[in-house]
């Protein structure tokens, strides 16, 4: 087990060469440092000891500003459940808002009119393709981000972000096409895609040859490249992992992952986040927590965050609201936590963004595991035809017995998919039971079974207090250098660019064994 490291307050000007470090430091892990920005580093890989170093930071604990049950006000108690799950109040009462944060958001509308978005609208705004009817969808998944604070309707996580609204149709063509917009704004640190293909990474690979090499050449090289166009210049991508009831992601969310099992150089990956949905009524242990519906983390557990994707209430126009259900709507949170986060540290670029979402996550472990998980799976052809549903249920023991709660949820979530309207109600019961009976349940190992989940929930409150871990494991071989410390290391560095800011967090250590041995499990105290 690693020690967890507790950086203390600067006692002197933050900018003389203070470091602070640990003399217990092992092969193979983190240790902590911080020191001046004007700290020379050289370049390098061999050696397999590393330190972090963290260039003009500030490290104080936070400061309330506002008691956080000031801010459950009618408005945030519309969508209070899924808020307080993620803690949202309490990063408020630290004193931040997403304000002067831009997050394109690459939907179904070009616009944003109303009281709601009032002020906080990009001037690159518009529309890719023609408007069309499915401008609820973008309106929706930007008042997740970034509806208005004003005692009205509801508000969005980040509620004075500045939003780029892209309007697409959602085809290929005008998809690139925003997603090119928003390379010509490196200003827009936060991208958010409530969207994606009905292909995924545990089937792609059954396809035929040929279509395979057809989605190679299109829909995964495009995105490759953007993608890395994206994070070459600071951008964070966040994708929706889908609602097709899948282990892992569609090809778009999971595309880190398939990249590596095609042997292509993954580019993007530390620049990446797929979002899974649950239900913010639903106590974290219960098998009613994951939606059925959400695709999960399987195969790219290491950019994988939790967020709240049911009966979410948000703008479905300038003058209305209404419940949306989908990973479409877990995405926005984990996009406006995003924001608040690039608020309070305003030099982190969108890879160090991910790295403060990813280990300041609410780990689905212990007593906060799901004893169990139902999907309804959407069955698919290689060309996104649709064929059919089925119930599988996933846990690590050999058989389970639903709760009436759980299987009254069950049923609701089953009744609104139409393969099953055949059934009565009973006879969904027992299709559920069934499917979780000894003969049928889908035994996972523990660790299998935990990398559905991701790295957890996102966290409002830890992450606008900065990383909870360094992670070797998500280093580059830019962040290689020797001569520093007399030895190689990996160095995290952070150019504050002047500012003062706060890391206020325990900052943990992880392993970096994925450059010299097999992976391991996320190793802190």
């Amino acid at each position: 087990m690693l020690s967890m490291w507790k950086i203390h307050p600067f006692k002197n000007n933050p900018f003389n060469n203070h470091f602070f470090k640990s003399n217990s430091c092992k092969n193979n892990e983190i240790c902590i440092a911080a020191t001046s920005r004007h700290a020379g580093m050289n370049g390098g890989r061999d050696g397999a000891r590393y330190r972090v170093l963290a260039m003009g930071l500030l490290l104080f604990c936070p400061v309330t500003l506002w008691g956080a049950d000031n801010f459950r006000t009618a408005e945030y108690e519309r969508n209070g459940a899924a808020l307080d799950s993620i803690n949202a109040a309490e990063a408020y009462s630290l004193g931040f808002s997403g304000k002067g944060v831009g997050v394109a958001v690459i939907d179904a509308t070009g616009e944003l009119s109303g009281d709601e978005f009032a002020g906080r609208v990009d001037s690159g705004a518009g529309w890719i393709s023609s408007p069309w009817n499915g401008a609820s969808h973008g309106y929706a998944v930007a008042g997740v981000i970034g509806a208005a604070k004003n005692d009205s309707g509801i508000h969005g996580i980040a509620y004075q972000a500045t939003l780029l609204p892209l309007g697409t149709t959602f085809s290929s063509n005008t998809l690139v096409n925003a997603q090119l917009n928003v390379l010509d704004r490196p200003d827009i640190k936060i991208v958010n895609n409530s969207w994606g293909y009905s292909i995924f990474n545990d089937t792609v690979q059954t396809f035929s040859v040929d279509r395979q090499i057809e989605l190679l050449d299109g829909i995964i090289n495009n995105n490759l490249m953007i993608g890395t166009e994206m994070a070459k210049q600071g951008q964070l991508t966040v994708f929706a992992a889908g609602n097709e009831g899948h282990l892992t992601p569609s090809i778009n969310a999971g595309l880190p992952t398939l990249l590596d099992a095609y042997g292509i150089d993954n580019t993007i990956a530390n620049n990446w986040l797929s979002v899974v949905a649950y239900d913010p009524s639903q106590r974290p242990s219960s098998a009613a927590f994951i939606a059925s519906f959400s695709n999960l983390g399987f195969g790219a557990s290491a950019y994988t965050l939790l967020a709240p994707g049911v009966n979410i209430v948000s703008t479905r126009d300038a003058n209305t609201t209404e419940k949306f259900s989908g990973t479409s709507f877990s995405t926005p949170y984990v996009s406006g936590v995003a924001a608040l986060a690039s608020e309070a540290f305003p030099y982190l670029n969108g890879k160090q963004l991910a790295d403060i979402l990813l280990s300041t996550a609410t780990p689905l472990t212990g007593s906060n595991t799901p004893r169990a998980v139902l999907l309804i799976h959407k069955n698919y052809d290689d060309h996104q035809n649709y064929l059919s549903s089925d119930l599988n249920v996933y846990a690590t023991g050999n058989a389970v017995t639903f709760s009436d709660e759980e299987m009254t949820v069950f049923l609701a979530r089953v009744r609104e998919d139409a393969f099953f309207d055949n059934l009565t109600d009973e006879q969904v019961r027992s299709a559920i039971r069934a499917r979780a009976s000894a003969q049928n349940i889908n035994v996972l190992t523990t660790e299998d079974y935990q990398s559905l989940f991701g790295q957890g929930m996102v966290n409002a409150y830890k992450a606008v207090q900065g990383p909870g871990a360094l992670n070797a494991q998500r280093l580059s071989n830019s962040d290689l250098s020797s001569g520093t410390f007399n030895g190689n290391y990996a160095i995290y560095g952070v150019d504050t660019q002047g500012y003062s800011s706060t890391w206020s967090n325990d900052i943990a250590q992880v392993k970096n064994c994925l450059l010299y041995t097999s992976p391991s499990p996320r190793d802190t105290e």
